[in-house]
């Protein structure tokens, strides 16, 4: 959080280049022989977010389906598989995107897409499955709450303790690893 606070204070203009313009304008421009406006009209916006929701509700319910297909197919609880394969399947491109905006100089956009899609995944998932999931917590899923706990606490320590570096981060790549390992045995 004070990293967030530091980068936005110190240098708001850091990363104000260009974006890209809007996807349908650009179609909506080369149809009509234009070239796309500088900002798009509100409707334009619209559309192509409710068009984007649909197709990220879409991806999700073809994600959980085929999760489920998967679990079934190798004999191993949906809940496990969910475990191993959701993290690196929602987060992976996330992180992609913000290397390459830190790449074209967009650190403030990078790092408003880390943070958001952190808080994202740690609040409202969780206060979903919480009000409209039945509560039976196994061993796996609790140790997967325990390593991730401990990974957290960890991480705390290094920042606190101003060592955070790349090499000090391995034990976190490790519970992954030992976790996995977990998996594998339970099933």
């Amino acid at each position: 959080m004070v990293y967030v606070w530091r980068v936005l204070s110190e240098d708001p203009g850091a990363s104000h280049g260009q974006l890209a313009p809007l996807r349908f304008d650009v179609w909506l421009a080369q149809a009509r022989k234009r070239s796309p406006k500088e900002i798009p009209p509100l409707w334009l916006v619209i559309v192509q977010t409710l068009i984007s929701l649909a197709f990220l509700i879409l991806g999700a319910q073809l994600f959980v389906g085929q999760i489920v297909s998967l679990a079934e197919l190798l004999n191993v609880n949906a809940t496990v598989l969910t475990l191993i394969i959701a993290p690196i399947a929602t987060e992976l491109p996330e992180k992609l995107n913000s290397v390459l905006w830190v790449r074209e100089g967009k650190d403030t956009l990078a790092l408003g897409n880390i943070s958001g899609a952190m808080v994202f995944q740690s609040c409202i998932p969780v206060a979903f499955g919480i009000a409209f999931t039945t509560w039976t917590l196994e061993l796996v899923p609790l140790i997967s709450a325990l390593l991730a706990s401990a990974a957290g606490g960890w991480t705390l320590i290094l920042v606190l303790k101003r060592r955070l570096t790349t090499l000090s981060l391995v034990f976190n790549g490790i519970l992954y690893f030992v976790f996995l390992a977990i998996v594998l045995l339970h099933t």
